[in-house]
């Protein structure tokens, strides 16, 4: 609307003028930039957990209940030859504070004795929490049977015991592979289940995996318990996993990304390159194959991700949340981690690290 004139050549130029803001106000909109995120890097504290006797590899988070700070862990005899989990044991570990000092109490629960068992032959990938609402520690875990080496297919299972001292009782699958031979190809999850996470995220109770198709193709995707009030099975598929197709991005297309790690940490920078105080939920998930770790930022759900670059993990072996809390997610501060690492010791080990925001 152009108000009344006299001056019938004015029209024209308010006209173009009108338009000209128009358009570049619309350019402003199409072409801002995305918002920039800070970038989560690790700095080595010390060694939390070595044993002579066999590598130790792929820890749960790290939990605090009532005062006492907890992990599971993979452990591998020597004996087996390898540093590969898949054949693994889970031991747990305490202690008083992050830095120790730490108590290895041995294993947490044996493989099945079921030989059709998805968890006769590997017990691995752990993770860990304290469900208060229902007095019970849970452990999510990565089983693998009998007929692995020729299958390479994993699901995912979880026990419950009231201590962590036990008993632990068994309550069976979570998630597992919805493909066959010789392709292993239908699904996003056809070939295996594995390396997951248990948490709550906006109050939900849920679960959050890796799912492989073909050979080795890895994305993320979340199951959730068909009683919402418990973390026990049976759990349903989210319907549209995976959460982040790895075609959407350039730094996942080619072999997609696994083992992810969600915490909260600073919101996006602003026009001075100053972080928001407002925490957002991000996620650092491994590349799959040779590929860099990638990182995305999540919304309130857990559900919806935007891919903000690529981290820089040092000697940090997967790198996984010290939770200062009972339960993973979004209500736990998160300012360190532990991870694998075989610096200084030769066999695999635990150490701490202190994330660094840059």
């Amino acid at each position: 609307f152009f108000p009344p004139t006299t001056n019938r050549r004015a029209r024209p130029t308010m006209k173009r003028t009108a338009l000209l803001v128009a358009v570049a106000l619309l350019s402003e909109v199409c072409w801002a930039s995305p918002p920039t995120y800070p970038t989560p890097t690790w700095e080595r504290v010390s060694t939390i957990a070595y044993d002579p006797t066999g590598h130790l590899r792929d820890p749960s988070s790290m939990i605090l209940v009532n005062g006492t700070w907890l992990f599971v862990v993979d452990y591998i005899p020597l004996s087996q030859g390898t540093a590969s989990g898949w054949h693994a044991y889970l031991h747990w570990y305490s202690a008083p504070a992050p830095t120790g000092p730490w108590t290895s109490h041995g294993l947490l629960f044996n493989q099945s004795s079921d030989p059709t068992a998805f968890d006769a032959r590997g017990t691995l990938s752990p993770g860990l929490l304290w469900a208060e609402d229902e007095q019970l520690f849970y452990v999510f875990y990565t089983g693998t049977g009998t007929n692995y080496t020729n299958t390479m297919s994993s699901a995912q299972l979880v026990a419950s015991a009231p201590a962590m001292e036990g008993p632990w009782t068994r309550h069976g699958l979570v998630a597992w592979p919805t493909g066959s031979p010789p392709l292993w190809n239908t699904t996003w999850n056809a070939r295996r289940c594995d390396s997951g996470r248990a948490m709550t995220i906006n109050g939900r109770k849920g679960y959050w995996t890796k799912g492989v198709k073909e050979f080795s193709f890895a994305q993320e995707g979340a199951y959730f318990p068909t009683n919402p009030g418990s973390f026990k099975p049976p759990y349903t598929e989210y319907e549209h996993n995976p959460i982040f197709p790895a075609n959407r991005s350039k730094a996942t297309a080619k072999d997609g990304y696994e083992n992810c790690e969600f915490f909260l940490g600073p919101g996006p920078k602003n026009v001075n390159a100053e972080a928001s105080a407002n925490e957002v939920m991000h996620v650092t998930c491994q590349g799959h194959r040779g590929a860099g770790p990638s990182h995305f930022v999540t919304d309130a759900t857990g559900l919806n991700w935007t891919h903000v670059g690529t981290v820089d993990q040092g000697e940090a072996g997967e790198p996984t949340p010290v939770y200062q809390g009972p339960m993973p997610g979004d209500t736990a501060k998160v300012t360190q981690f532990i991870a694998r690492t075989t610096t200084p010791h030769k066999n695999l080990h635990i150490d701490l690290y202190n994330v660094v925001w840059k």
